[in-house]
């Protein structure tokens, strides 16, 4: 199986076009940053609140350090993250209050990457993911550059 999809890598972040399941809503168009250095994914709290996926869902809490300064949060179960074409069941993620400044409802953390060969392609501008049963190849040039869009959208606002 392949997935994957555009990026812009003029920026000094990987943004991928997610949606994420919670047991209320889908939220689809949410704007993730690609994020080698969390273990595990994260959602902005605010958003897991109108997804349903607030405390009252928590599974444990979580602390993580960032680069100036230690979060805190909570763990609940997503039902359902999509990023690069790839779905996720069941995938656990950290809610936590991310700063606004990167204009980003969450971040995609190696957990959503572990088991995949990962291209990462700054000339041409595309992540490519393969599972491990099979050859890396090319991802398609035809893909849409839906995060230009959105990252547009999000910065005008």
């Amino acid at each position: 199986m392949k997935w994957g999809g555009p990026f812009d890598p003029s920026t000094e972040s990987i943004w991928a076009s997610a949606s994420v399941l919670g047991p209320e809503t889908m939220a689809k168009g949410l704007v993730f940053i690609l994020d080698t250095g969390s273990e595990m994914t994260i959602l902005d709290d605010e958003v897991a609140s109108t997804l349903g996926l607030d405390r009252s869902r928590s599974i444990g809490h979580v602390r993580f350090d960032g680069i100036s300064r230690t979060y805190k949060g909570y763990r609940v179960v997503a039902p359902e993250v999509k990023a690069f074409g790839r779905v996720l069941k069941d995938l656990e993620v950290a809610c936590s209050p991310l700063r606004r400044k990167f204009h980003a409802d969450g971040l995609l953390g190696l957990d959503f990457f572990r088991r995949l060969r990962v291209l990462m392609d700054f000339i041409d501008g595309r992540v490519g993911l393969v599972d491990e049963k099979r050859q890396f190849v090319d991802v398609p040039s035809e893909l849409v550059d839906e995060v230009r869009v959105l990252i547009k959208k999000r910065e005008e606002q």
